[in-house]
């Protein structure tokens, strides 16, 4: 389709304000990162932050390849990574992204699991929707900011029906 092309020229344009400044905010939550590499700078911490440091000398330059870049502050609540991995890490540290990895690592470990024991094809797509759903939530992700309760609930929604499916499973072995 036409305007998938030409959106995907745009998302690769150096010259859009829009993706410098991205590479600028993720810029910042490494310089982030390095600071606080343990515990981070606090949940919801990064746009008081990134207000407070933007163009001092812990977070110079408020310009890429030339431009001049502006922030959209998003109605008072501060301007956000652009990034949620990279804003986790940033605000809870290497500890608190550490464990966010693990929680989904256990969930694609229980998913993959899940599928592969599921005998009703009904289950079985109904569990692969929810995983493809949460995966590209979190693909989506790399690009904004809002891993926020509808991705909690959708991921704890998965997380359910997989331990059900597992469980279900282990009973049936069981009583062979």
């Amino acid at each position: 389709a036409p305007s998938l092309i030409k959106r995907s020229h745009q998302m690769l344009d150096l010259r859009q304000n829009s993706n410098l400044s991205h590479f600028y905010l993720w810029k910042s939550a490494m310089v982030i990162v390095a600071r606080y590499p343990v515990l981070g700078i606090g949940v919801g911490a990064f746009p008081k932050y990134f207000e407070r440091y933007q163009g001092t000398s812990l977070l110079p330059r408020t310009m890429m390849f030339g431009q001049k870049l502006y922030f959209n502050n998003r109605g008072g609540y501060g301007t956000p990574v652009h990034n949620s991995l990279l804003q986790i890490w940033a605000e809870t540290g290497s500890l608190g992204f550490i464990a966010f990895l693990f929680i989904i690592g256990i969930f694609i470990k229980n998913m993959f699991t899940a599928i592969k024991q599921e005998n009703d094809d009904r289950l079985k797509y109904i569990l692969i929707g929810l995983f493809v759903g949460v995966i590209g939530v979190l693909l989506h992700n790399l690009s904004i900011t809002n891993l926020i309760d509808h991705f909690w609930a959708i991921l704890a929604i998965a997380m359910a029906a997989a331990q059900l499916t597992i469980t279900e499973s282990q009973k049936q072995f069981i009583n062979r």
